[in-house]
This record gives structure tokens, sequence and C-alpha cells, in this order.
């Protein structure tokens, strides 16, 4: 009895180690259907992401190409607008910077009061002049300095509006009328000492300050403009010319009178209440 009970135990065993076999065997082989499907699937992608990156690099390769045909086409456009202007890239980049000064320059004069800026008239008059300088160069028909000259002449134009408007105004002579008499009209200067004034500011018409004529349209100046100098008491062309706001130096009176030759006959005599021209550089 102990004898088949033993040899019915064995085969028990047997049968499990047999059986467990071929379950590990069974399981082996599912997990390598998976891998191999996984890797297969794997490879394909990895074909698929290969093509896909050679097609981008295709185009990656025309868009380069067409790039580089663009910027020749840009570089001769460049050359045909350089032979235009009469400028190379060195020139435009100096008139650039010539714009970018005379708008700063505006910048400053326009932040002055509009006192200041009558006082000034002749920087502003200065900076009118080089606007119209540059404007005649060639280069400006480039667009970006065309709108930027544009801007300008419009800033200057604002600060002719804000500085405030001259006070001069105009006297028509009448029969009997001279210089020293129309000085000392109430309504005038009420001051017939003050006559040089007006022959001053006349020249163009008065040749003679004792010879003036009935219709005659006279400038009765009321303030000085930024270029001229009032004389006063004590006065000569040389001490003028020293003054720090003139020249700051009297050896350029010279220049003093060589602008004013037709109002002052001898340059060691000027007259009280005569407006003379300071010339500028």
């Amino acid at each position: 009895m102990k004898k088949i009970f033993k040899t019915y135990f064995l085969l028990l065993i047997l049968g499990l180690i047999v059986f467990s076999s071929v379950g590990l065997a069974q399981d082996r082989k599912i997990k390598l259907e998976e891998y191999t499907r996984q890797l297969k699937e794997w490879q394909e992608r990895e074909a698929s992401a290969r093509a896909l990156m050679a097609e981008e690099q295709k185009k990656i390769l025309a868009l380069k190409n067409e790039v580089e045909t663009i910027e020749h086409e840009i570089a001769a456009v460049w050359n045909e607008i350089y032979i235009l202007l009469g400028a190379d890239e060195d020139g435009l980049k100096g008139y650039s910077e010539d714009l970018a000064d005379l708008g700063e320059q505006v910048e400053g004069l326009r932040a002055l009061s509009p006192e200041e800026l009558l006082t000034r008239q002749d920087e502003v008059d200065g900076l009118r002049k080089r606007l119209g300088e540059l404007k005649k160069d060639k280069r400006s028909l480039l667009t970006e300095f065309g709108e930027e000259l544009d801007l300008t002449a419009d800033l200057l134009h604002q600060m002719k509006v804000k500085a405030p408007q001259s006070r001069n105004e105009y006297y028509m002579v009448i029969r009997g009328d001279c210089l020293w008499r129309i000085s000392g009209k109430q309504h005038i200067y009420n001051d017939p000492y003050k006559w040089p004034r007006i022959f001053s500011a006349n020249r163009d018409q008065i040749k003679d300050p004792d010879l003036i004529y009935p219709d005659q349209r006279l400038l009765i100046p009321r303030e000085l403009a930024a270029n001229e100098h009032l004389v006063v008491r004590n006065e000569w062309l040389a001490k003028i010319a020293g003054y720090a706001g003139v020249y700051g130096d009297p050896f350029k009176w010279t220049q003093i009178y060589e602008a004013n030759r037709n109002q002052i006959w001898d340059p060691n005599i000027i007259y009280p209440e005569q407006i003379l021209t300071i010339p500028r550089d």
C-alpha cells in the first residue's frame, strides 16, 4: 500500500512539472510574438520618420536656394539704387546720421518757450536752410529719408507758428512828414531822436534820411531780429564786435561795417538808435 501511494505521488509531481513547463513555453512564445510585433511597428514608424525628414530636408534646401536668389536680387537692386543716388552704403549711413543730428537740434529748439524761440530765429533759419540742402540731395529720394525730412519740416513749421509774431508795423508817409517828425509821433516812438531806427529799417527805400516822399510805406520796427543790434550811447563798432553775444572779438568790427555801409559813412561814427545788421557765419 505504501508503495502504491508513493508511486502515485511521484506521478502527480511529474505531471505538475510537465504542465508548468508547457505553460512557461507558451508564455515565452506570447512574449516573443509581442516583441516581434512591436519591433516591426517601431521599424515602420522609424522608416516613415526618415522619409519625412528627407522630404523636409529637400524643402529646406529649396528654401535656402530661394533665399540666396532673393538676396542676390536685393543686392542687385541696391547696386542700382547706389548708382542712381551716387552713393554707397557708407554714404547712406552718413546721410542718415546728418538727418538724426538735424532732428536732435530741432527737438532741442522746440523745447524752448515762444519768447526764447523769437530771440533764436537765426538758429531756426539755419536749421531750415540745412533742411533745404538735405532735401536737394539725391539720397532724400529714399522713402525712409523722405519721411524723416517731412517730419523735420513739419516740426520746423510748428516752431514758426509757436514763435510770437513780430510787433513791427507800417506807416504811410503824408505830405510834410520827415523821419524826425514821424518818430516823435505819440503812436510811433513819442521820441524824435529815435528816427535812426526808422531809417535803418528802411534802407532799401531811403537813400537820404532827409528825403522821404508821400505814400512811402515805412516799416516801424518795434523789436529787433536775432541778427540785429540797436546802437546805444557810447558804443562804437569795435566795442559792439567785442560783445560775447556778437563776435567776442573787437577786431571783427569790419564785418559789421561792411554789412551796414549803406547807413555808416564813416566807420568811426555811429549814432544811438541805429539798427545794425550783425552778419553771422
